[in-house]
């Protein structure tokens, strides 16, 4: 892949780092107005996020494509190409979820504004990018959404319940 790509790639990291910015800022009061909105006889199957527990899975979500990106940037490992566009995948999907959360509070949620503004056309971007330049094919893209799904449903409940543990531990 030429230089100008793995330039494009180091925004994965960048944008991540200014969305989990966002998030982290807000979330506080985001997460109380949550909370209130969650039907009670679903509390047992939504799990309540606290926002130490948050901060902590969103610190791991921040640094983790920063650190792949640079070793992708220093030794070209062709797997981390696609566990980079699958961080971005997960991005993309994390744009509906915030888009939902929306909806349901009828109202602005933590995050919402970077995930439209900046995740949602870095993309579209992005994907056309590495199918036209032939980074990856449109099969791969197709594949990295059901993955991306998995990481951003049942992966990230998982990573906030190893936060919350590690956050017990604090």
């Amino acid at each position: 892949m030429k230089d100008r790509a793995t330039t494009v790639l180091w925004f994965i990291p960048i944008l991540v780092t200014i969305h989990n910015l966002e998030e982290s800022l807000l979330m506080r009061v985001a997460l109380s107005k949550l909370v209130i909105r969650i039907p009670e006889q679903f509390h047992g199957f939504i799990p309540i996020i606290t926002y130490q527990q948050f901060l902590i899975a969103v610190l791991v979500v921040t640094i983790l494509p920063s650190l792949l990106m640079l070793i992708y940037w220093r030794y070209r490992i062709g797997i981390l190409l696609l566990i980079l566009l699958g961080f971005q995948m997960v991005m993309l999907i994390n744009v509906l979820s915030h888009v939902a959360i929306a909806l349901l509070l009828n109202s602005y949620f933590s995050g919402l504004i970077t995930a439209l503004v900046l995740n949602l056309p870095f993309s579209v971007y992005l994907f056309n990018r590495a199918i036209h330049q032939q980074w990856v094919s449109r099969q791969v893209v197709a594949l990295l959404v059901p993955i991306a799904l998995l990481v951003h449903g049942p992966g990230l409940m998982g990573l906030m319940e190893i936060s919350g543990w590690v956050g017990s531990q604090l």
